[in-house]
Protein backbone atom coordinates (compact mmCIF):
# COMPACT_ATOMS: atom_id res chain seq x y z
CA UNK A 1 0.00 0.00 0.00
CA UNK A 2 1.12 3.51 -0.75
CA UNK A 3 1.04 6.18 1.93
CA UNK A 4 -0.96 9.36 1.17
CA UNK A 5 2.13 11.51 1.73
CA UNK A 6 3.99 9.54 -0.92
CA UNK A 7 1.15 9.98 -3.43
CA UNK A 8 1.54 13.78 -3.36
CA UNK A 9 5.17 13.42 -4.44
CA UNK A 10 4.51 10.78 -7.15
CA UNK A 11 3.91 11.43 -10.81
CA UNK A 12 0.76 10.29 -12.62
CA UNK A 13 2.51 7.26 -14.11
CA UNK A 14 3.84 6.14 -10.72
CA UNK A 15 0.33 6.44 -9.22
CA UNK A 16 -1.19 4.32 -12.00
CA UNK A 17 1.54 1.66 -11.55
CA UNK A 18 0.93 1.59 -7.78
CA UNK A 19 -2.81 1.13 -8.37
CA UNK A 20 -2.17 -1.77 -10.76
CA UNK A 21 0.18 -3.42 -8.29
CA UNK A 22 -2.40 -3.11 -5.50
CA UNK A 23 -5.13 -4.54 -7.76
CA UNK A 24 -2.93 -7.50 -8.62
CA UNK A 25 -2.33 -8.18 -4.91
CA UNK A 26 -5.95 -7.72 -3.81
CA UNK A 27 -7.81 -9.48 -6.60
CA UNK A 28 -6.01 -12.76 -7.07
CA UNK A 29 -8.08 -15.43 -8.83
CA UNK A 30 -9.44 -18.27 -6.71
CA UNK A 31 -7.35 -21.45 -6.85
CA UNK A 32 -8.67 -24.18 -9.11
CA UNK A 33 -9.97 -27.46 -7.66
CA UNK A 34 -6.68 -29.22 -8.25
CA UNK A 35 -4.72 -26.49 -6.47
CA UNK A 36 -7.06 -26.58 -3.47
CA UNK A 37 -6.42 -30.28 -2.91
CA UNK A 38 -2.68 -29.90 -3.13
CA UNK A 39 -2.54 -27.22 -0.46
CA UNK A 40 -1.09 -28.44 2.82
CA UNK A 41 -3.64 -29.29 5.46
CA UNK A 42 -2.97 -28.55 9.09
CA UNK A 43 -3.08 -31.64 11.27
CA UNK A 44 -6.09 -31.78 13.59
CA UNK A 45 -5.37 -30.99 17.21
CA UNK A 46 -5.23 -34.05 19.40
CA UNK A 47 -8.19 -34.39 21.72
CA UNK A 48 -8.44 -36.64 24.74
CA UNK A 49 -10.89 -39.50 24.79
CA UNK A 50 -13.55 -39.82 27.49
CA UNK A 51 -11.07 -41.61 29.73
CA UNK A 52 -8.76 -38.57 29.64
CA UNK A 53 -6.07 -40.17 27.46
CA UNK A 54 -4.70 -38.87 24.18
CA UNK A 55 -4.02 -41.25 21.28
CA UNK A 56 -0.28 -41.20 22.02
CA UNK A 57 -0.94 -42.41 25.58
CA UNK A 58 -0.44 -39.10 27.40
CA UNK A 59 -2.99 -38.29 30.09
CA UNK A 60 -4.72 -35.02 30.86
CA UNK A 61 -4.66 -33.79 34.47
CA UNK A 62 -8.18 -35.11 35.12
CA UNK A 63 -7.32 -38.40 33.41
CA UNK A 64 -4.21 -38.73 35.56
CA UNK A 65 -6.24 -38.12 38.74
CA UNK A 66 -8.91 -40.59 37.64
CA UNK A 67 -6.24 -43.21 36.91
CA UNK A 68 -4.72 -42.67 40.34
CA UNK A 69 -8.13 -42.91 41.99
CA UNK A 70 -8.17 -39.34 43.33
CA UNK A 71 -11.09 -38.10 41.26
CA UNK A 72 -14.20 -40.22 41.33
CA UNK A 73 -16.60 -37.73 39.76
CA UNK A 74 -16.73 -34.02 39.04
CA UNK A 75 -18.73 -32.20 41.72
CA UNK A 76 -20.70 -29.64 39.71
CA UNK A 77 -23.66 -29.28 42.05
CA UNK A 78 -25.02 -25.79 42.70
CA UNK A 79 -24.14 -24.18 46.00
CA UNK A 80 -26.04 -21.24 47.50
CA UNK A 81 -25.65 -19.21 50.68
CA UNK A 82 -28.69 -18.21 52.73
CA UNK A 83 -30.04 -17.53 56.20
CA UNK A 84 -32.04 -20.09 58.21
CA UNK A 85 -35.52 -18.69 58.89
CA UNK A 86 -37.10 -21.79 60.45
CA UNK A 87 -35.84 -24.94 62.17
CA UNK A 88 -39.11 -26.23 63.61
CA UNK A 89 -39.10 -29.48 61.58
CA UNK A 90 -37.14 -32.65 62.27
CA UNK A 91 -33.81 -32.67 60.37
CA UNK A 92 -35.06 -29.91 58.05
CA UNK A 93 -34.38 -26.19 57.96
CA UNK A 94 -35.97 -23.51 55.81
CA UNK A 95 -33.31 -21.33 54.20
CA UNK A 96 -34.08 -17.92 52.68
CA UNK A 97 -31.87 -17.21 49.68
CA UNK A 98 -31.64 -13.52 48.87
CA UNK A 99 -30.78 -12.45 45.34
CA UNK A 100 -29.95 -8.86 44.48
CA UNK A 101 -30.23 -7.80 40.85
CA UNK A 102 -30.15 -4.43 39.19
CA UNK A 103 -33.32 -3.54 37.29
CA UNK A 104 -32.62 -3.27 33.57
CA UNK A 105 -34.54 -0.05 33.03
CA UNK A 106 -34.62 1.75 36.38
CA UNK A 107 -31.14 0.69 37.60
CA UNK A 108 -32.48 0.09 41.10
CA UNK A 109 -31.32 -2.90 43.14
CA UNK A 110 -34.25 -5.33 43.38
CA UNK A 111 -34.12 -7.88 46.18
CA UNK A 112 -35.90 -11.19 45.61
CA UNK A 113 -36.09 -13.89 48.29
CA UNK A 114 -36.75 -17.57 47.75
CA UNK A 115 -37.29 -20.04 50.58
CA UNK A 116 -36.07 -23.61 50.16
CA UNK A 117 -36.13 -26.58 52.48
CA UNK A 118 -32.74 -28.13 53.20
CA UNK A 119 -31.75 -31.33 54.99
CA UNK A 120 -29.97 -30.81 58.33
CA UNK A 121 -28.55 -34.15 59.46
CA UNK A 122 -27.33 -32.87 62.85
CA UNK A 123 -30.66 -31.16 63.62
CA UNK A 124 -28.73 -28.48 65.58
CA UNK A 125 -28.68 -25.48 63.23
CA UNK A 126 -30.33 -22.46 64.84
CA UNK A 127 -32.56 -19.82 63.34
CA UNK A 128 -30.57 -16.88 62.02
CA UNK A 129 -27.52 -18.96 61.05
CA UNK A 130 -25.93 -18.32 57.68
CA UNK A 131 -25.45 -21.64 55.86
CA UNK A 132 -24.18 -22.95 52.53
CA UNK A 133 -26.57 -25.41 50.91
CA UNK A 134 -25.84 -27.78 48.06
CA UNK A 135 -28.11 -29.49 45.53
CA UNK A 136 -29.00 -33.08 46.32
CA UNK A 137 -31.33 -35.79 45.13
CA UNK A 138 -34.98 -35.32 46.15
CA UNK A 139 -35.22 -36.24 49.83
CA UNK A 140 -38.95 -35.57 50.21
CA UNK A 141 -41.78 -33.77 48.43
CA UNK A 142 -40.19 -30.32 48.89
CA UNK A 143 -36.60 -31.06 49.97
CA UNK A 144 -33.94 -30.95 47.22
CA UNK A 145 -31.09 -29.28 49.11
CA UNK A 146 -28.75 -30.29 51.93
CA UNK A 147 -26.83 -28.10 54.37
CA UNK A 148 -23.15 -28.33 53.51
CA UNK A 149 -21.63 -25.93 56.06
CA UNK A 150 -22.61 -23.44 58.73
CA UNK A 151 -20.83 -20.17 57.90
CA UNK A 152 -22.10 -18.00 60.80
CA UNK A 153 -24.10 -18.73 63.92
CA UNK A 154 -26.49 -16.29 65.67
CA UNK A 155 -24.17 -15.94 68.73
CA UNK A 156 -21.40 -14.59 66.53
CA UNK A 157 -23.78 -12.21 64.80
CA UNK A 158 -25.18 -10.83 68.11
CA UNK A 159 -21.73 -10.40 69.71
CA UNK A 160 -20.32 -8.58 66.67
CA UNK A 161 -23.31 -6.19 66.55
CA UNK A 162 -23.03 -5.48 70.27
CA UNK A 163 -19.35 -4.48 69.90
CA UNK A 164 -20.08 -2.02 67.10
Amino acid sequence: MVDIRDVRKMSDEDILNAIEDNRAEMYQPAPSKGQRRTQERKPALAEPSRSGAFEDGALTAAGRQRAEGELAMANTRRRLVGRVVSNKMEKTVVVAIERRKMHRVYKKIVVSTKKVMAHDESNEIQEGSVVRIVESKPLSKNKRWAVEAVLETPELIESSSAEA
